[in-house]
């Protein structure tokens, strides 16, 4: 076992010590090169924090190249042969239809440079402070008022500021299980974090089929120690949303089975379709929805800030949680984000995303059509992700024949958490030029034989 000295007291998150503490023993060759970490929950009861604090600690080391995730096999130190690997891939990937990274000019840098810099030199003392528990309290103000874009009525008090969306899953899943939930159900296609934070909260899961008209069914059955997790607006991976009619009839359900409901909204408000869908926070019957806001996803996902709108009888135990875990977000971070909206550069930067993701999203489906019109897919109503079926070839295989023509793809599979295989796989439009689109489809034509 590891001994990481950690200040649980301090403001840095525990995250961020240990995977500091792991960079330094790594770098002076205390553990050198192949060896195996202990594994995250083994980890986490060793120092006594919760294992998403691990996890987060992985991911970091991960995304600086100190260690590589093998799946159930576990974490190992890469340092130098991860550096080759990265150089490797840079080289060989030449389009990223993977990831939901922004492209450069999707990210608002300078503005927020600019917003930083005179936070810091007019109150610098004041952005530098420890920050309220649930947040700062002008930044839940702003937050109320930009959640109205997506016709939520809610008060600044229902507002909690999360580090990223993984903690307010986190979060949201912790406290529904001291509410009693004991099973919480997921789409049979969905976010593959969520459903690792669910199984690490012990919870036992459900599967709500992807077809939107069975759902009724599945949920006239449920009771009020169930859950449900759903992603309603453009949902990872199939860029799907769930129609008006079917959100009322889960609304019913939940308020006649005291159904707690989990709304993923990370890429609600990143909508060109031509018609609006409202959050199921903002219909009626939505007093027992917990929503998870994180525009930061699509703009800016470094600096890892999202909100929840709570409940009044879940947001005490969603604190205790909190408080017992990584405390609250950054300062400074809350305010520059609080000034960003002020000052209306969030408006300005989603509406040039909605305008550059949907001229991006028409370029790949009019690619599609020309290159691989037997290729089934549905045009998404917003958001960055569409999920194209690949008759005849399982998803992992066309992952890996799109990688060696230089093009990231994911697997259909990833988001299979039944396991069952999956012949489709989810391409992103968030790094790449519209002009790119159909160079990318004639070279997945080819990687594919068709």
């Amino acid at each position: 076992m590891i001994e990481i000295p950690l200040e649980r007291e301090s403001k840095i998150p525990l995250y961020v010590q240990i995977a500091r503490h792991l960079k330094k023993m790594i770098v002076s060759g205390a553990i050198q090169e192949g060896i195996k970490l202990p594994g995250s929950r083994e980890l986490a009861f060793s120092l006594s924090v919760s294992r998403t604090t691990i996890i987060e600690a992985y991911h970091s080391l991960e995304d600086e190249g100190f260690l590589t995730q093998k799946g159930r096999s576990g974490a190992y130190i890469c340092w130098k042969s991860c550096e080759t690997e990265k150089k490797k891939e840079i080289i060989d990937i030449k389009w990223d239809m993977a990831s939901g990274e922004p492209s450069n000019d999707l990210i608002p840098s300078r503005n927020l440079a600019r917003v930083a810099r005179e936070l810091l030199i007019e109150t610098g003392e004041k952005v530098l402070s420890f920050p309220d528990l649930e947040g700062v309290p002008e930044l839940r103000k702003e937050l109320v008022t930009h959640a109205v874009s997506r016709g939520i009525p809610a008060r600044w008090e229902d507002v909690f500021v999360t580090s990223g969306g993984r903690e307010g899953l986190a979060l949201s899943m912790a406290a529904l299980k001291a509410a009693g939930v004991t099973r919480l159900w997921m789409e049979e296609l969905t976010y593959p974090d969520a459903v690792d934070i669910a199984r690490y909260q012990g919870l036992d899961l459900g599967v709500i089929p992807i077809d939107y008209r069975l759902m009724p069914e599945i949920i006239s059955e449920l009771k009020n120690t169930d859950a449900l997790y759903l992603v309603p607006s453009f949902q990872n991976p199939t860029g799907g949303t769930i129609p008006t009619e079917i959100r009322r009839i889960i609304l019913e359900n939940s308020m006649e089975r005291d159904l707690w409901i989990l709304e993923d909204d990370a890429y609600g408000e990143l909508r060109y379709g031509e018609f609006t869908v409202p959050a199921l926070k903002a219909m009626t019957g939505s007093e027992r929805v917990i929503y998870l806001g994180s525009f930061s996803q699509a703009l800016f996902p470094g600096l890892r800030l999202g909100y929840s709108l709570l409940p009044e009888d879940i947001m005490e135990s969603w604190s205790r949680i909190q408080a017992r875990r990584s405390g609250p977000v950054s300062s400074l971070v809350q305010y520059m984000v609080m000034q960003f909206i002020k000052d209306g550069g969030l408006e300005e930067s989603l509406n040039l995303a909605r305008v550059t993701i949907a001229s991006r999203m028409a370029a790949l489906v009019q690619a599609i059509r020309k290159f691989l019109p037997d290729f089934f897919f549905t045009v998404p109503e917003g958001g960055i992700y569409l999920w194209l079926e690949t008759p005849g070839m399982e998803g992992d295989t066309a992952q890996k024949l799109a990688a060696d023509m230089g093009i990231a793809v994911i697997s259909g599979n990833r988001f299979s958490w039944t396991g069952k295989k999956i012949e489709a796989v989810r391409l992103s439009v968030s790094s790449n030029e519209s002009r790119e689109m159909e160079v990318i489809i004639r070279e997945l034509k080819k990687a594919w034989s068709i």
